[in-house]
């Protein structure tokens, strides 16, 4: 079913980020944990320590896949939805290393092209907290 050019109303922006995902991608030391450390109720999920500069930030660390499994299940819990409504990863391309490292490891592989669904080398990552 197409829709009419007179079927069309405008964008209403909300006022703030609530029930949004946002991906923020820049060069190196541009503000992006700055800013994510302003969101309220925000849980860092952090595989690197680059917070530590800055006040009021709540971070667990990252260092292995199972750390960022244990905290999403945590995170599904009702009282981890009562204290968090915010949850950042950074950085999540270093998320994605150890996501990649544990199915190595799992599958007693060295490379992900070893694995018959592994020839696509960027796979896909889904993690659904509420």
């Amino acid at each position: 079913m197409s829709t009419s050019i007179f079927d069309l109303t405008p964008t209403v922006a909300s006022d703030d980020l609530s029930g949004k995902y946002i991906l923020l991608y820049s060069k190196p030391k541009f503000g992006k944990t700055s800013f994510a450390a302003q969101l309220k109720k925000n849980l860092f999920l952090a595989t690197e320590i680059g917070y530590h500069a800055i006040n009021g930030i709540t971070a667990m660390p990252i260092l292995k896949w199972s750390d960022l499994k244990r905290a999403v299940k945590e995170l599904k819990d009702p009282r981890g939805r009562e204290v968090y409504d915010t949850v950042t990863i950074d950085t999540i391309s270093l998320a994605a290393e150890l996501c990649e490292k544990y199915i190595l490891q799992r599958e007693g592989v060295t490379s992900l092209r070893e694995i018959p669904w592994g020839k696509n080398p960027w796979p896909l990552l889904s993690v659904k907290i509420k």
